[in-house]
């Protein structure tokens, strides 16, 4: 018998060295989805065996322009799978379909924010833009958007703090929405992106895991 995680519906976060990367983890399984987090250099085809419902790009503490600046392989915004990039991983995303960053002054800890009407804040903006606080990590930033991507966010340092591509399903934020303790702004966010966008069942429950313990136990003995 296959254990039952081999069937999850499963979030995948791919780590690019963030100080938040478990954080974040634990917020997408607060939400009743269960979520893994993976090494960055992960291969296209080792992520499309796994069949993912969404994918998570963590921050960092690199930089895009870096010579030893990790990168995520190319071909996996490629397999049409939601795609919400955090921090370096907005920045990285944001270069990879043509967009610039460049060093920034930098914005550290709670931060004021401007948020717009966009399908990722839908439950937070109705149809008048928000202002609302946010935890921000950086110094890079983005500095022209890619075709094909919108502005969703702004602050009074960083004018490009969020961007969206709802063709191809890809969101980028510069700030932590998992850092939400004081901001549930954050929660919300990531509820839409993994319950709505990804459309994740919300099963990884008590008596699911359960059942998961069960199984692995059954493919020992």
């Amino acid at each position: 018998m296959q254990s039952a995680r081999r069937h999850l519906n499963t979030i995948f976060i791919l780590d690019f060295g963030s100080q938040y990367t478990y954080v974040l983890a634990k917020q997408v399984r607060k939400l009743f989805v269960y979520c893994e987090v993976l090494p960055w250099n992960i291969s296209v085809q080792c992520l499309k065996e796994r069949a993912p419902l969404g994918i998570i790009l963590s921050g960092g503490p690199h930089s895009v322009y870096e010579n030893k600046a990790p990168h995520l392989d190319p071909e996996i915004y490629k397999l049409g799978i939601p795609i919400l990039a955090i921090c370096y991983g907005m920045q990285l995303m944001a270069r990879d379909f043509g967009g610039t960053v460049s060093p920034g002054v930098g914005e550290f800890g709670y931060t004021p924010i401007h948020l717009y009407p966009c399908e990722l804040f839908k439950h937070i903006v109705d149809c008048e833009s928000l202002d609302t606080e946010i935890r921000m990590s950086h110094r890079d930033h983005v500095t022209t958007i890619p075709e094909g991507f919108n502005v969703i966010a702004s602050t009074s340092q960083c004018s490009i703090s969020g961007i969206e591509n709802t063709k191809q399903r890809l969101y980028g934020l510069q700030f932590h929405p998992e850092v939400s303790d004081s901001t549930p702004t954050g929660n919300k966010i990531l509820e839409t992106f993994v319950q709505e966008i990804c459309s994740a069942p919300t099963l990884w429950n008590p008596s699911y895991i359960q059942q998961d313990l069960v199984s692995k136990i059954q493919d020992t003995v």
